[in-house]
């Protein structure tokens, strides 16, 4: 089916422009052939008019021949071939109609009509290609409008598969270290496992839930990445200290969900685990101009550095970043003598 008919507003916003503009046509045809501007309305304007609906059926050699996949002699011949039919048999009809004329309004139109098949025939000509360029441009507008959605699925695909790659291969490992830290921790002080128990058991709840969901706070996002560290704390005992440096208004702030735990197991993984003195972690939420900064700081051993380029944590939320937020998201990495910093940059959804 065609387009237009997809919608009654777009078939009456067309027709509407095809009437006033099947007018003026009907005017100028008044002019040169010299005729009463009634007999022009009775018998060219109909014509006209219906010539829309043959114009319309050119969408479907337009969509089978795509003029950027289809050879330019194949194209051309196919479109002139379809030009002549329609025109000619526009013109049997038009015979048909001045036939129906004759019979009901009792006069001779058949010479007003021979004499005009010519300027008719070149009218249709110029019209039927109005609408093969209308109808190429829609399709190109169709076909972009397609491949942007696909980009925007695809984008979408690639944040959910990252996000369900980083909670299948955090969990394990954080279980496994955590285990070992409750065994360890229980022959010494039994009330103290209940609450690292407490705080794994809503570590993996918000994992669960938020993973399903499009959107959490900043504040959500700090209490998950805090339920994480004070179990870490317990596993790196002196060797971790954390820091947290907070603009309270910006805690109901929008943001991806999971998105600041790669960057913490990330400074945890490479950082604090590969310096034999550990260190601390600061984490910093500001607002700079019309962006969230979230910078994090990790001491960074070059002695003992085992890992070289970015983890799969960090690329993982650089490509989050990118599909969420396009250019105005960033990720930030630099190194100032012993210390690894990630600033986080996202902007503002809302202003506080």
């Amino acid at each position: 089916m065609h387009p237009i008919f997809y919608s009654a507003r777009h078939l009456i916003a067309v027709s509407g422009l095809w009437l006033a503009l099947t007018f003026i046509i009907t005017y100028f045809l008044y002019l040169v052939l010299d005729v009463d501007l009634s007999e022009a309305l009775i018998l060219f304007w109909p014509l006209l008019f219906a010539y829309f609906f043959f114009c319309i059926a050119n969408y479907f050699i337009c969509l089978r021949l795509p003029i950027r996949q289809t050879n330019f002699l194949r194209l051309l011949t196919t479109q002139i071939a379809g030009m002549l039919s329609t025109i000619f048999l526009w013109l049997v009809i038009g015979a048909t109609y001045v036939y129906l004329l004759n019979e009901s309004i009792h006069d001779d139109w058949f010479p007003l009509f021979r004499n005009s098949i010519v300027l008719l025939s070149i009218v249709g000509a110029i019209l039927y290609c109005f609408w093969i360029l209308a109808h190429y441009v829609y399709l190109m507008a169709e076909q972009h409008d397609r491949m942007e959605r696909s980009e925007l699925q695809r984008k979408l695909l690639i944040s959910q598969t990252e996000l369900q790659a980083i909670k299948a291969s955090v969990h394990p490992h954080f279980l496994f270290n955590s285990l070992n830290t409750l065994a360890n921790l229980a022959l010494v002080d039994p009330k103290k496992v209940h609450e690292i128990c407490l705080q794994i058991a809503e570590f993996l709840r918000y994992s669960v839930s938020y993973g399903r969901k499009k959107s959490a706070t900043i504040g959500d996002e700090l209490i998950h990445i805090k339920n994480y560290l004070d179990v870490e704390k317990e596993r790196f005992g002196a060797r971790l200290e954390t820091h947290y440096d907070i603009d309270e208004n910006l805690l109901s702030e929008p943001v991806l969900p999971l998105l600041l735990f790669p960057l913490i197991e990330n400074s945890i993984k490479h950082g604090i685990d590969n310096s034999l003195e550990g260190g601390l972690l600061t984490v910093s939420i500001k607002k700079d101009e019309e962006n969230v900064v979230i910078r994090i700081e990790n001491p960074h051993d070059e002695a003992n550095r085992k890992h070289f380029g970015e983890s799969f944590g960090l690329q993982s939320v650089r490509k989050r970043l990118n599909a969420h937020y396009g250019e105005a998201g960033r990720l930030n990495i630099s190194r100032e003598s012993d210390t690894f910093i990630v600033d986080l940059i996202i902007p503002l959804m809302k202003h506080n």
